[in-house]
């Protein structure tokens, strides 16, 4: 069974009436002076992602990186696709690492952070802790039969249940992913799963360097099915690999529709 065809499953099981993309995010390293013309910046991101990355389709993301407040002219003139300056965090899609907000950006997240999981308390409150997918996966046979046994042995657990019914009625919204490692960092308490959404938001799924060196997760497949020990790895691996580039290397957040299965 394909991981698209498990989770497909995971949601029928739980009641949502579609599977959302299944598309992941990538950031990806550009040579210094990528983004002096559009038409540089578009072949420099076609090279790396087309020579490296395994995608059906490819689209700029603004919701990972963010440009920092007062810049000059000309600094403006090298982000891709910025924001008007309105407001606490201005995103865009491309831009020098040297200009792009990284404290800012984790102090918003933190704050937002909380709020979520106080409402996530809310909702599973007297429910017992739930195990992620990635554990019902572990145990089960590997093949369709096994994948369908873990499945709705997951979605069987009270939490689960009172997440998914809390979705269905509009109360809150559960991504696909929040079943997978984010449900094992809410329940980890609220300063984990603050560390964990701003890694998230800020690192995505994948980091590719200028050299090529493609940073992920080791779990092949979609990130519900990621444990979050190796979520923390790729996080730690993704940042020592930013804070170690040049500032002048630019920086990229793409989505990444995956290619039809063989």
């Amino acid at each position: 069974m394909s991981f698209i065809d498990l989770t497909a499953g995971l949601f029928a099981v739980l009641g949502y009436p579609r599977l959302a993309g299944g598309a992941r995010t990538v950031l990806v390293c550009l040579p210094t002076g990528a983004t002096r013309s559009h038409r540089a910046f578009y072949t420099h991101l076609a090279a790396q992602v087309g020579y490296r990355l395994d995608a059906a389709g490819v689209a700029l993301c603004p919701a990972h990186l963010h440009a920092q407040a007062g810049l000059t002219r000309l600094e403006e003139a090298l982000l891709v696709g910025a924001e008007p300056d309105h407001g606490p965090l201005r995103g865009c899609v491309a831009g020098p690492i040297g200009l792009l907000d990284i404290t800012a950006a984790a102090t918003v997240i933190r704050h937002a952070a909380a709020d979520l999981h106080a409402h996530w308390s809310a909702i599973v409150a007297a429910t017992p802790t739930a195990r992620p997918l990635r554990a019902f996966l572990d145990h089960h046979p590997d093949h369709a039969a096994g994948a369908r046994q873990a499945v709705a042995a997951f979605a069987a657990q009270p939490r689960i249940a009172a997440m998914a019914a809390a979705h269905r009625r509009g109360e809150a919204t559960f991504l696909p992913d929040e079943y997978g490692p984010t449900l094992h960092a809410y329940q980890a308490g609220a300063d984990v799963f603050a560390d964990y959404l701003v890694d998230l938001m800020q690192l995505g799924d994948a980091l590719l360097t200028l050299n090529g060196v493609l940073l992920q997760p080791t779990t092949a497949g979609p990130r519900i099915t990621h444990r979050l020990t190796e979520r923390r790895r790729y996080h730690q691996a993704a940042r020592a690999a930013l804070r170690a580039a040049d500032p002048t290397t630019v920086l990229a957040a793409c989505h990444l529709a995956p290619p039809p299965p063989r």
